[in-house]
């Protein structure tokens, strides 16, 4: 399954998303969402000898076009279709002040999301940020349905799932599997870990802007964050050195970088790994997908907690990525 925006795919914003493919509406609610569609779990069957015969497994499929929507599942699976969790969002959000944003799904429908903004804009690191309550989901797969906080950094217009919701207490998360219906209401706990975790983003933001980083470490750490394990032969494949050569880049000339902290460095991370390499032959829908749900949002959460002080257990501590980065450099340039 190709894993980008698909034909029967959409995505609905009130404004213009960087891939170029929103619907633009003034307001987003249950009537504009194009996700409410009906789904049903129907049997598998397989042919024998032109005799039907169960497989044992069911499929999702969309009622208001006949396919299947993701994986085929097991008789245990409970489906929680696109309106469940639509309607479980509007319980959580009652009279609390929100404006959803943006909601779609890629995939060929296999995954979802409902992006809520509840607060206004807030400084962090001198930039202008904007928090969001993501709720993702998927279908036939092994993705649940999971809320955590986003941020935008509106000067370059870059977002990333918050790597302090795994650090917390902010893990909602309701499998497919038993009585979907009433966990689903535990959604509205989340609203309460979404603010407390802005607090934190902010916090640890500010306490990287003030810390500051030379030009040549911070050109270290971006080669020894793109090559995370030893070099195979000795070599840094090319692709590599053009990766981290534009984060470097980036650092210098991105849009709100001054280059000089660490609120840059991690700037020019989720700036690369939302929008893609310059050079980069990947179409904008895959870009989207992997960005917000692929390696490229595995890779700014992992930025951020290397950067605030944990280690990674794929990527190590900072002062290893830093150390791994020098060696990175020297092999490249060995090998010029």
């Amino acid at each position: 399954m190709a894993h980008e925006i698909q034909y029967w795919d959409s995505q609905v914003g009130i404004d213009m998303a960087w891939h170029k493919l929103t619907t633009v509406v003034p307001e987003v609610n249950r009537d504009n969402c194009r996700i409410l569609y009906p789904m049903c779990l129907k049997p598998l069957f397989w042919d024998k000898d032109g005799e039907p015969q169960s497989t044992g497994f069911n499929i999702i499929v969309a009622e208001d076009n006949n396919r299947q929507i993701g994986e085929p599942v097991s008789d245990k699976y409970s489906l929680v279709s696109n309106s469940q969790i639509w309607d479980a969002v509007e319980l959580a959000l009652g009279n609390t002040s929100h404006q959803i944003v943006s909601v779609g799904t890629v995939c060929d429908r296999s995954r979802g999301f409902i992006s809520i903004k509840l607060s206004d804009k807030f400084m962090a690191a001198s930039r202008d940020t904007e928090s969001v309550l993501n709720v993702i989901w998927g279908h036939g797969g092994v993705l649940p349905v999971i809320a955590r906080t986003g941020i935008t950094v509106v000067v370059c217009n870059n977002t990333f799932n918050m790597a302090l919701s795994r650090r917390g207490d902010f893990n909602f998360r309701v499998k497919h599997i038993g009585d979907t219906e009433v966990k689903l209401d535990n959604m509205c706990q989340a609203l309460d870990a979404h603010f407390r975790t802005v607090e934190q983003f902010q916090a640890e933001m500010d306490k990287l802007a003030q810390q500051s980083i030379s030009a040549p470490d911070a050109n270290r750490f971006f080669a020894g964050f793109v090559v995370d394990e030893a070099p195979k032969d000795n070599k840094v494949s090319t692709r590599s050195q053009n990766m981290y050569n534009e984060l470097y880049n980036l650092f210098h000339s991105g849009k709100g970088n001054h280059g000089r902290d660490l609120s840059d460095v991690f700037n020019s991370v989720t700036d690369f790994y939302t929008h893609g390499a310059a050079e980069s032959k990947v179409d904008m829908p895959s870009r989207f997908e992997s960005s917000e749900f692929g390696t490229g949002a595995t890779r700014k959460v992992e930025a951020f907690q290397v950067l605030t002080g944990a280690k990674v257990p794929r990527i190590g501590s900072y002062n290893e990525v830093i150390q791994r980065g020098e060696t990175v450099l020297q092999m490249a340039e060995l090998a010029a």
